[in-house]
């Protein structure tokens, strides 16, 4: 895969291009002199899936029903809970996110400070400080690919991507398959 390869794939709308490009570009620096095509393939790849197509770092929403908070978080709800937190993001992510991930209580705050942010939706104070994020990086492209970058390292995942090993590669990323069929779509597309 090459950054004409990638770009090819959204000619015909300019504005995922521009952002397309600026992720590739942005990927490529972070990656320094160990770049190779297959590293940009399962990284852009994985950015593409977990973007949800545009290639523009999110914040976490948490804007869940009641029906919502009980199928992802049954550990933290009941009916009854439910119903008192649901299209209640703040309150939802200060209680999910409490006391882990370096976290404090549900009434520190934490949870909405440190909710998922950037490409890979990185959750948690000491996510947030391992990989250098603060309120006012939290959403920038250049600092989001070389957190990617660091986390496909740290997590050994570049392995896998040399080996070609891509349901490999979304275990390590995502810890199972959710957007196994889009990713392993957006990488066929990728490598033609």
């Amino acid at each position: 895969m090459n950054k004409d390869q990638l770009l090819r794939y959204y000619k015909n709308e300019p504005e995922i291009y521009k952002r397309a490009e600026a992720c590739w570009d942005a990927v490529y620096n972070a990656l320094g002199a160990d770049v190779s095509p297959l590293m940009m393939l399962g990284i852009i790849s994985t950015i593409r899936v977990e973007t949800g197509r545009d290639f523009i770092p999110k914040m976490e929403n948490l804007n869940y029903s009641a029906d919502g908070l009980l199928r992802i978080f049954p550990r933290y709800f009941n009916a009854m809970t439910a119903a008192q937190y649901a299209r209640k993001p703040e309150m939802i992510a200060n209680k999910v996110y409490a006391n882990r991930m370096g976290n404090g209580s549900e009434a520190s705050g934490d949870g909405w400070r440190y909710r998922g942010t950037n490409f890979l939706q990185f959750t948690g104070k000491e996510n947030w400080e391992k990989y250098g994020f603060n309120e006012q990086n939290c959403l920038d492209i250049q600092k989001g690919a070389e957190a990617t970058v660091r986390y496909f390292r740290d997590r050994k995942i570049i392995d896998p991507c040399l080996a070609q090993d891509w349901r490999r590669v979304r275990l390590l990323v995502n810890g199972g398959y959710n957007g196994w069929d889009e990713f392993v779509k957006i990488i066929n597309a990728y490598k033609k």
